[in-house]
């Protein structure tokens, strides 16, 4: 498996020059901040097939992503971050996003519509209804961090690799969580 880097169309296996100055700042305490760092948290159906942080090579570097940029996601938000395509076959592609929990509450299950594209009215995709049981997902705890795929049609990936941050459309609507009680 390949992983793009969502704004250089590059592939996240190379240079990790940029994501190891992060983590040497992190653990010299350079990063200051009021949150907590986020925890990267294996998804309950891989968990269910014998997945963890240190057994698998995609939650590795995952856990290097997550070391890089350990303030990641908004204080007391729900946050959804576009991180990268993956191809599947000749008609489908995968969007890596990864799902940050900043609430005061854990999280059991989740359901939202999501929109990514750009302000030219060029979509990812628009308004597609992302639904995770927690069969699925697992909990989310509070400053936890989980990788989730999302399918979406060959021809918006398209449109994934040239989103620019000063003019990309990120909405998540309908936003349903069941908490931990």
């Amino acid at each position: 498996m390949i992983l793009l880097d969502i704004f250089t169309n590059k592939p996240r296996y190379g240079s990790m020059n940029r994501v190891i100055v992060n983590i040497i700042l992190y653990k010299k305490g350079i990063y200051m901040s009021s949150k907590a760092a986020v925890i990267l948290q294996v998804l309950k159906m891989d968990k269910d097939i014998g997945l963890t942080l240190t057994n698998n090579e995609f939650y590795e570097e995952m856990q290097t992503v997550v070391e890089a940029d350990p303030l990641m996601g908004k204080e007391n938000q729900f946050t959804l971050f576009p991180y990268s395509i993956v191809d599947n076959d000749e008609d489908t592609s995968a969007m890596l996003v990864l799902l940050i929990n900043r609430l005061n509450k854990p999280i059991q299950s989740v359901s939202f519509d999501v929109t990514l594209g750009n302000n030219d009215g060029e979509y990812v995709c628009n308004k597609t209804n992302i639904d995770l049981p927690e069969a699925y997902l697992g909990v989310l705890e509070t400053d936890g961090v989980v990788p989730v795929f999302l399918q979406v049609e060959k021809n918006a990936a398209d449109v994934f690799y040239t989103l620019d941050p000063n003019d990309m459309l990120l909405e998540l609507e309908n936003f349903q969580a069941e908490f931990v009680k």
